[in-house]
This record gives structure tokens, sequence and C-alpha cells, in this order.
């Protein structure tokens, strides 16, 4: 990535992503009211998933070469598990207050563990998905997109329709299956829980980035010949 040019203009994106997210998430403390009643600010999320998807495409078009998969594991988690523990720790001290009663209520030992080893996602139960340092719920699940990203890199130009296909497939199971449950329930498994947080139901958003950037690479090509 560091020898490739930098996508300004999608770094200036992520910005105004990242103050929408702020601002739906503060916006009664900040004085600016609900604004997810006037801009989807809530859809943020997803963009990011789906520019998260198109700069991976962008920094690591080859996988290849021996060793660059473990690199690339490697420069993943480096670059964001440290964060995650740091805010984590800041969230504990200034929100909680160092306070055992309001860290460690309904199972808070186990959700302490899966956050900190970024796997609350995986329980698509709201008080799991979003312990702690509740919006690090998103990290758990760009965890996954990074685990299987050289995966789909390798086999996105010859199969993409193929990994579309089972990424859809997946989305119709879960909602399907979401369709006995409660639509919001934050103390067990909901629909809401298994269509927002659950990793496996996002990662279409984040191959649509994978595929946004290939059709500008081919359009590129068409211009160019």
């Amino acid at each position: 990535m560091d020898s490739k040019k930098k996508l300004d203009a999608l770094t200036s994106l992520r910005f105004f992503a990242a103050a929408l997210i702020v601002a739906f998430h503060t916006g009664t403390i900040l004085g600016i009211g609900d604004i997810s009643k006037v801009i989807p600010a809530s859809q943020a999320v997803s963009f990011f998933f789906v520019l998260s998807g198109y700069i991976l495409a962008y920094a690591y078009p080859d996988f290849s070469e021996s060793g660059t998969t473990r690199k690339f594991y490697v420069a993943r988690v480096a670059r964001v598990w440290p964060l995650h523990i740091a805010t984590m720790l800041i969230w504990i001290l200034l929100i909680y207050k160092l306070d055992p009663a309001t860290i460690l209520w309904e199972n808070g030992i186990a959700r302490m563990i899966a956050t900190i080893f970024m796997v609350q996602s995986w329980m698509p139960v709201e008080i799991w998905a979003t312990s702690v340092n509740g919006v690090s719920w998103s990290i758990s699940t760009e965890i996954f997109f990074y685990l299987l990203f050289p995966i789909i890199a390798k086999r996105f130009a010859s199969g993409w329709k193929q990994i579309l296909v089972i990424e859809l497939f997946v989305i119709c199971a879960v909602l399907i299956f979401s369709s006995s449950l409660p639509n919001k329930d934050p103390f067990s498994v909901s629909a809401s829980g298994l269509m927002y947080f659950f990793p496996p139901t996002r990662l279409l958003e984040f191959t649509i980035g994978i595929g946004l950037f290939h059709l500008t690479q081919y359009l590129k090509y068409l211009k160019v010949h």
C-alpha cells in the first residue's frame, strides 16, 4: 500500500462518513438531535464496508507471491488491534469509570473476552455485539472480511458471479431464519442482530467494494484500448 499512490478522494469521503457516524451516535449529546431523521447516517457503516473492499483490492491486487497472504494478515492485525484495545480501555475509563458492576453485568467477562479478540459480532445479540465499546462491532466484522479477502481476491476476476451468488444465498438463508425471530431484542438472538451485526450478512457490501475496484480497472483498460 505504501508504494502505491494514495486515494485522496476516497480518504476525504471516509472523513465525511466518519463524521456522520459520530453525529448519529452523539447527536443528542451534542445538541443537534437525531440526524437520522434527515440523513440516513446509519448507512455510513455500509459505505465504510464498501470502501474497505475497494481500498484493499487497490492495495493488494496480487497474492501470488509466496508469503503475501501472511504479510497481509500481520499488517491488518497490527493496524487494527492495538488501536481497538486502546479505545476499549479509554471507554472503560471514561464511560464506565472502572466500575465492575457496569462492565461485567450479563456475562460481562465472556463479552469482554470476545471483544478483546474482536469476535463479538459473531454473537448476533445486541449486548454481545456492542459490548464495552459498542461501535467496535464493525471492527469485529471487518476482521472477518480481512480473513476472507485473500481468498476472494484470488478468485474474483474469474469467479465473481459464483462469489456473489453464494453471498446472496447466505443473506437469503439468514432472512428466512430471521423471520421466526423477534425483530429486535438486545438480550437474545434477533432479526436485527443477524442482519446488522452478523459478519456473513455484511460480506456482500465488502465484496461490492472489491467489484467496484475491478470495474474501474476494466473501464480504464477500455479507455486506453
